[in-house]
Formats: structure tokens, sequence, C-alpha cells
């Protein structure tokens, strides 16, 4: 069995999906940005690797979105999709023959690979009962108020204990762990 760390990257109510390369098995399919779990590697840092690799983009993985196995005629494969975010850089084509931000909506639009379909279905159903929207401006305002805390306390406007007194404060109030997970 082959394990596969990949990425639900998402941008308001869009999120990113990627085309592989023609001459990959599975051709032209659409993707999730992701790849193979390397030895002694954790799912969280094959998909740095990955993303870094395939998209130049630095990401901070989040909680796992979705968990699936699928066997394909030539290999079974064991996907861990995480939520992530990108932390640094703009997604280019590395290794992919095109990307795009879709919303959950345009998906039926693109032929995934089937390993994806059971996450595909997810996002739609999020999607129509409306915790797709709820769950991105949630992540988002807790993300802005970690940031701000950061830059407080990187150019010493607040001490280490005062910043970790509000973040506790924070991820109480919102119901995030410290990463924001």
């Amino acid at each position: 069995m082959v394990e596969v760390a990949a990425a639900l990257i998402r941008r308001g109510r869009t999120f990113l999906i990627c085309q592989r390369p023609a001459h990959k098995a599975r051709g032209l399919l659409w993707e999730f940005v992701g790849g193979k779990i390397e030895p002694g590697e954790t799912p969280a840092r094959a998909l740095v690797r990955e993303c870094r690799e395939e998209l130049g983009v630095e990401v901070e993985p989040g909680e796992v979105f979705f968990e699936t196995v699928h066997e394909y005629p030539d290999l079974t494969v064991r996907l861990i999709l995480f939520s992530a975010r990108i932390a640094a850089g703009e997604p280019r084509l590395l290794e992919h023959a095109d990307l795009r931000w879709i919303e959950p909506e345009e998906a039926d639009a693109f032929a995934f690979c089937p390993a994806d379909e059971p996450v595909l279905d997810r996002i739609r159903a999020e999607a129509a009962d409306g915790r797709w929207d709820r769950r991105d401006r949630k992540k988002e305002l807790f993300a802005e108020q970690k940031q701000l805390l950061d830059t407080f306390l990187a150019h010493g406007a607040i001490s280490r204990a005062q910043y970790e007194k509000s973040l506790g404060c924070l991820c109480e109030k919102m119901g995030f762990s410290r990463d924001g997970t």
C-alpha cells in the first residue's frame, strides 16, 4: 500500500486543485496537491515537502479533513488529506499541467482521480448544508487574531507570558487548538 499525504488548501469558498502531468499514471486527471510519504517521514512533513516541490509554496498542515483507502488496478493508495494553509509563496506550476481555484459547486466540471471522489462528496455535502462557509470564516478569524499576537510578540509589544495567556483565551473562545485545528 502506498501512503499519500495531500492538502485541501482553501481561499475563501474556493479550494486548490491540480492537474496531473500527462506522462504520469492517471495523467491529466485532477487531484489535491500532495504525494507519497517517504520512509521515516510523518504525513504532515511529507505534505510540506510535496507542496514545496510541486507548487513552490510553504504550507502549514492543520487537521486531517479526510482519510480513505482506494484500490486502483495497479496499486492501493491510503490517502490522508489535511486541511492546510499557504504560509508563504504563491502556487506555481512546477510539476502539474494546470492548477485552478474552484468552488465546491464547480467540482463536477473536472475529472478527478477516483481516490479523491469521496473527498469531493464531503466537500459538496459541507457546501450544501452551510458547513463549508462557516468553517472557512471561523478559521480565517482565528488565523488573523493569532497573526496579530505573533506580530506583537515578535516586536516586543507583549511578553511571552502575555502571548501565552492571550493565545490560550483565543483558543478557548474560538474552540481551536494552538495550531488552528
